[in-house]
């Protein structure tokens, strides 16, 4: 249901595309297809979801993320760039999406960021058990 909101998001957007309006626009989209329960009770689904959009115009990225980060590489650095506290779908303290600009460019090379990052995952786990899905995407400008 996520990506056919994400389709249609993109394909009716009319004007300039930002995460924190892709993200706004998913979570109404979310709140309005729920509707109750069978008990007569609002309900509460949703998902926590990150959105990058790279302008290759002007060679800026932007990120906003519904209770998720993006990492990104900075002088051989990895860094945490924190999304908002709230997911796409119902929420008790519902608020805006921040739009975040990212400075996306590294002197590492992909394979070393990639390890990087395996590292990263694997500290932050610790020794929990893996119970969601990982996904993560990078791209070379």
């Amino acid at each position: 249901m996520g990506i056919s909101f994400l389709y249609q998001i993109l394909d009716f957007s009319r004007g300039e595309l930002m995460p924190d309006y892709i993200l706004t626009q998913l979570c109404e989209k979310v709140i309005s297809s729920f509707g109750v329960d069978k008990d007569g009770a609002m309900r509460s689904d949703g998902m926590n979801v990150a959105v990058v959009v790279y302008d290759t115009q002007t060679q800026e990225a932007y990120f906003s993320g519904a209770q998720r980060p993006a990492i990104i590489v900075k002088n051989n650095e990895l860094i945490e760039v924190k999304g908002d506290k709230m997911p796409i779908g119902r929420y008790v303290k519902a608020g805006e999406f921040t739009r975040t600009k990212l400075d996306v460019y590294s002197s590492l090379p992909m394979a070393e960021q990639a390890a990087q990052l395996s590292k990263y995952i694997f500290n932050y786990k610790g020794n929990n058990l893996q119970t969601d899905d990982i996904a993560l995407i990078a791209f070379k400008i």
